[in-house]
């Protein structure tokens, strides 16, 4: 009897629920309105959409946000989600992915003196663009860099960005959400109010980029995913997913 017990007692250990361990789910701190650190905590329409869907599962977590390099760098050793992940080839390997849980799109800021044609990414021939350091932007657009036909710079931080745009050693800087993102980022920093008028998006979004929750593949997770493509469904049918973001496009 001792030993049936004894049995029993490590076969309940081994098939532990997977709720009871806490899920760190992280994400960029700096991507206002999508998630950002307010006031020490964790904001952003992501944050609150992530924040719903997690409530209709029984999984226990905690949302922590980073600098992006940081928070990737982090889940790829398996200690825990990301929020905010795009897909290419890689990546794929890496992650599992739920569904999508928003559309984001990518637009180009350019200087309004210096304005050009954009259709695809042949027209960024002999360009540089800048992009957020650690982002994916897809393996058509990693391909055109690796054949030279534009350059990729990379930032941690937009108004640094958008100051290297108006000096001229960048051509365009990739930043969203929308046109949305480009008023936002003049509230979120006055100090480039003044420049604004030097300052102006091309009217094809350079991206509609996709994203996604990822959990690294070792976390095996895939029975989760599934509960948490259920809320996001869920977040779409009633509208409330449609609210939160509406709240903060206003605000």
């Amino acid at each position: 009897m001792k030993l049936i017990l004894i049995a029993i007692t490590c076969l309940a250990l081994l098939f532990t629920p997977l709720q009871s361990k806490e899920l760190i789910i992280m994400g960029s701190d700096n991507r206002p309105p999508k998630y950002y650190i307010r006031s020490g905590i964790p904001a952003g329409f992501v944050v609150e959409m992530t924040e719903y869907i997690m409530e209709q599962t029984s999984q226990t977590y905690s949302i922590k946000l980073f600098p992006w390099k940081r928070a990737y760098l982090l889940s790829l050793r398996g200690e825990g989600a990301l929020i905010g992940l795009s897909k290419n080839q890689k990546r794929l390997a890496l992650f599992d992915y739920s569904k999508a849980m928003y559309f984001t799109d990518l637009m180009l800021i350019v200087r309004t003196n210096n304005k050009f044609k954009f259709e695809d990414l042949k027209d960024l021939k002999g360009k540089t663009i800048s992009v957020v350091r650690g982002g994916s932007y897809g393996d058509e657009f990693e391909k055109a860099v690796q054949d030279k036909i534009f350059k990729k710079h990379e930032h941690s931080d937009p108004v640094s960005a958008i100051n290297l745009l108006l000096r001229g050693h960048v051509d365009a800087v990739v930043y969203g959400p929308g046109k949305y993102g480009f008023e936002q980022l003049f509230r979120r920093n006055p100090q480039l109010i003044k420049d604004k008028k030097k300052l102006t998006l091309l009217e094809k979004p350079f991206k509609r980029d996709a994203n996604y929750l990822g959990i690294p593949k070792q976390l095996k997770m895939t029975e989760f995913i599934k509960a948490f493509n259920k809320g996001i469904d869920k977040g779409y049918e009633t509208g409330a997913f449609d609210e939160i973001i509406k709240r903060h496009y206003i605000h």
